[in-house]
């Protein structure tokens, strides 16, 4: 009976996120803006804690240095966070690496002359240009990841009616 209860749960769940994925997939193409509105708003929040944890300001350094960009529409986005009240971008902006000074004074110069010295593009339009080439794999990832699901419970449903018909008693 025990066996019987865990398959059913197990399916259960499973079938629960089955839907929740599909939900999810069906949602994020009727509805792109949003999704895309939220990514962003999600960038920024995690933006403006750099220069406050650390691990925040490595990460965030470490994506702009390897995607070329800085600030998530741009490098003047620095101007809104606390960070760059003071006229930095951050230092993964910085073209060069190996100069300490590279990201002070920045945020507000016009484009053509802060092009020189850091990367002006965003990273939410480098993101996404990344992430481009990379959908169809995403897709057949996701569809043979649901084919695994149906397959779990199927195997789930399966063992329970094993179980349920395998009822001994002492």
């Amino acid at each position: 009976m025990a066996h019987l209860l865990i398959s059913l749960q197990y399916a259960f769940i499973i079938i629960v996120l089955l839907i929740a994925e599909i939900t999810l997939g069906i949602l994020l193409l009727i509805y792109p803006n949003k999704a895309e509105d939220a990514i962003k708003t999600g960038m920024h929040e995690v933006f403006k804690n750099y220069g406050i944890d650390e691990a925040t300001e490595k990460s965030i350094d470490a994506i702009e240095s390897d995607l070329k960009c800085c600030g998530v529409d741009s490098y003047q986005d620095w101007q809104n966070y606390s960070y760059g009240s003071t006229g930095n971008v951050s230092r993964g902006c910085c073209i060069e690496d190996d100069s300490d000074a590279c990201f002070m004074n920045k945020n507000d110069l016009p484009e053509a002359q802060a092009k020189q010295y850091i990367y002006t593009r965003g990273c939410y339009a480098a993101l996404k240009e990344d992430l481009k080439d990379e959908t169809i794999g995403l897709g057949v990832v996701l569809f043979i990841m649901a084919i695994v699901q149906v397959l779990a419970v199927t195997c789930a449903c399966g063992v329970a009616k094993k179980s349920s018909g395998s009822t001994h008693y002492a």
